[in-house]
């Protein structure tokens, strides 16, 4: 099935929508990301105007709850201490006037005064006097939070604010407590503690109308060191005290950091945050304003929309303008195209009209001149092409037409093979570059099909095996002679080297033959001869000896009768075998390996896989003979270390590998130097129709192996 292929106009469309889609996308994500950053930062400059409000009003609240205590303590200090005297009248009124000193305060709950030993607690409503406290267990919050307030005033001896610890069981609220210490006579006699309600914190802190700068969703809240409220929530009902608050935010404030941030809140809900450390004494609050993201970007919502609306209206208007744009680039084009069909048909007389200047009108008179240039060579090229056809239709052989040895054509073929150009050739006669013998060239003139082997002459002098066949053919009415040149020195060359392997192997097999015998000969001569000739002397000494000698005569031959037969049977299974036939190719090799490590000066090692054995005699015999080998060669020649022989079988073939860790060889070089040896290997692997692979390092080592189908 054909497939469908856009037009150039089709193309160009897309190409302008395309770019247009692309600038609407850049200009809406720069426009909505700028706007979103703008809106994230006022909001964030809102919630930090709001915070750091938040954080003077806090100030000031504390700046007059601290300057009332210091009041009260030297108050205490000129009416010299309820606790001091004994004078009924004067502790009435001290207690007198500090009661109307609550009264008048908007967020003094109560106040304790102590000894250190009693406690007197005094509110707007009544004096309770609650007597040795100390003596209790230590097990009400009250008693052990006023002894921490009573040890720090003797360790500071001047005012500090105490935390909020626990709900006031006298007063019912939460509070805080300023302590300051009671003096007489430059010592500390006791303290006072105020506390200080959470409403006056509350009423700084919590925002519930949405007209206060922090929206529907926005709040501020302060936070302490154990990350729980200090202050109550517009979400969670009884958060002070509570609820916790451990916030990305809150820790980056009590880690000294002061900015904004968008992070999850107490709530587990996105908001946007102000934050900061807030420190009044030994007081330290993280205080933050916050707002829920949801909430401040509504505004982008809403200006995400408007932009959505803007480019889908935009990208309508882009789709007539870009197929617009693109007809006008495309239709003069379209043109030519129709032009260009008629001139390939053969219509040469077309001619395309176009007043432009630009690039298509140079492509649209460059088109009108091919056009007329086209016509006007056609006649020549119908002229050459019955020439060319028959240069075509040859093949890649060297071809030459010629009469009576004068070249008329030539195809590229010959001068590639000659190295002269085509003109070089039509200006010479075909004796220039083509040795003829006179009798060829007699039967040339007489044979209308005529095939032998000469010599060419390249344009560089050098000569090239060929091979010549020539015929009569007519050319324009005229009987000529067509040459066909084929090149066959690749092939002169491999039957050459083709005829020295096969001399070569018919040597190597002779001298193997050779070999062998003199090996046999000399085996029986050294070995098996002079055996028989001790066992002749032997014989030859028993004459006129007594019984005793002849009897130790006769046992001494036994034992060279055993040797002799133990040499005969290593002579015989040198030329082979037994136990190659009996037991296998696994036995055979094995007792190769074991009888060569006992008398070489390295170890050899077999391993082997073999599970069945190959029934083909020729198979392992020959295998059996290239290991005998390359086992004598580490023996003579290799020096190694260790020697492993490895036979595998896999699926369908059965690999015989040698690999010695020895001083290696240049195969390349010790091929043509060497004797029989390896040749011998090669040709038993050849007549395995298998190949044998060396591979050799000098001080490498040397790995030979064969694979059997």
């Amino acid at each position: 099935m054909r497939k469908s292929v856009l037009s150039l106009n089709s193309k160009l469309f897309l190409f302008f929508l395309a770019i247009g889609l692309f600038a609407i996308i850049i200009l809406s994500l720069y426009s909505y990301i700028t706007t979103r950053n703008a809106l994230l930062e006022r909001t964030y400059s809102q919630l930090t105007s709001v915070r750091v409000i938040k954080k003077k009003q806090l100030e000031k609240f504390f700046e007059a709850r601290l300057n009332e205590t210091l009041y009260l303590s030297r108050k205490a200090e000129l009416e010299h201490t309820f606790f001091l005297f004994d004078n009924k009248k004067q502790q009435k009124k001290c207690f007198k006037d500090i009661n109307s000193f609550i009264a008048s305060s908007a967020y003094i709950s109560h106040i304790i005064i102590s000894n250190f030993e009693d406690y007197y607690t005094i509110d707007s409503q009544k004096i309770v006097l609650s007597e040795s406290y100390h003596k209790e267990p230590d097990t009400n919050k009250r008693q052990q939070l006023l002894k921490q307030i009573g040890l720090k005033a003797r360790a500071l001896a001047g005012v500090f604010i105490h935390d909020y610890f626990f709900k006031d069981e006298v007063s019912g609220n939460y509070n805080m407590y300023i302590g300051a210490p009671l003096h007489q006579n430059d010592s500390i006699k006791g303290f006072m503690a105020v506390g200080i309600s959470a409403e006056g914190i509350n009423e700084i802190m919590l925002e519930t109308d949405s007209r206060s700068g922090l929206g529907e969703t926005g709040e501020s809240y302060l936070v302490g060191h154990d990350y729980i409220m200090r202050s109550s929530s517009r979400f969670e009902d009884d958060a002070f005290l509570s609820v916790l608050a451990k916030t990305d935010a809150v820790t980056q404030a009590f880690s000294g950091d002061e900015g904004t941030a968008i992070i999850k809140d107490y709530r587990g809900i996105d908001v946007l945050s102000s934050y900061s450390l807030f420190q009044k004494n030994d007081l330290e609050w993280a205080i933050l304003a916050e707002i829920d993201l949801k909430e401040a970007m509504i505004p982008i919502a809403a200006y995400k929309k408007r932009i959505l609306f803007i480019s889908i209206l935009v990208a309508l208007l882009l789709l007539p303008l870009s197929y617009f744009l693109a007809g006008k680039i495309t239709r003069p084009l379209v043109k030519l195209n129709k032009a260009v069909k008629f001139i390939s048909r053969g219509q040469y007389d077309t001619y395309v009209h176009n007043t432009s200047k630009d690039e298509i009108g140079a492509l649209t008179r460059s088109v009108n001149i091919m056009a007329d240039k086209i016509k006007k060579q056609t006649k020549d090229i119908i002229e050459r092409e019955e020439r060319l056809q028959h240069f075509y239709n040859a093949t890649k052989d060297g071809i030459i037409l010629h009469k009576d040895g004068q070249t008329v054509l030539v195809n590229q073929a010959l001068c590639d093979m000659t190295v002269y150009t085509e003109k070089e050739l039509s200006r010479m006669h075909l004796d220039s570059f083509l040795i003829l013998k006179l009798t060829e060239k007699t039967k040339s003139q007489s044979s209308p099909f005529l095939s032998y082997e000469t010599l060419l002459v390249k344009k560089d002098q050098t000569v090239l095996e060929v091979e010549v066949q020539e015929a009569d053919i007519e050319y324009k009415n005229e009987k000529i002679r067509a040459v066909v040149i084929r090149d066959i020195s690749k092939r002169k060359t491999a039957e050459k080297a083709l005829a020295a392997e096969r001399s070569k192997r018919l040597s190597t097999l002779i001298d193997g033959q050779e070999m062998e015998r003199q090996r046999l000969s000399r085996e029986l001569h050294d070995g098996l001869g002079q055996y028989l000739v001790a066992i002749k002397l032997k014989l030859e000494n028993t004459v006129d000896t007594d019984f005793e000698k002849t009897k130790e005569a006769v046992n001494d031959m036994k034992k060279m009768f055993d040797n002799t037969i133990e040499e005969v049977r290593r002579i015989s299974n040198d030329l082979m075998p037994a136990v190659l036939y009996e037991f296998g190719l696994y036995t055979g090799l094995s007792n190769l390996c074991k009888r060569i490590d006992e008398i070489a000066p390295f170890t050899v090692s077999f391993y082997s896989n073999l599970t069945t054995d190959n029934n083909n005699n020729k198979v392992k015999t020959y295998l059996y003979r290239i290991a005998q080998e390359a086992l004598s060669n580490c023996l003579k020649h290799a020096e190694p270390e260790t020697v492993k022989v490895f036979l595998i079988q896999s699926t369908n073939t059965t690999e015989l590998i040698i690999k010695d860790d020895g001083k290696g060889f240049n195969f390349e070089k010790h091929l043509k130097k060497s004797g029989n040896g390896i040749l011998n290997m090669r040709e038993r692997a050849h007549l395995l129709n298998s190949k044998l692979i060396i591979r050799s390092k000098i001080n490498k080592g040397t790995l030979i192996s064969i694979k059997i189908a």
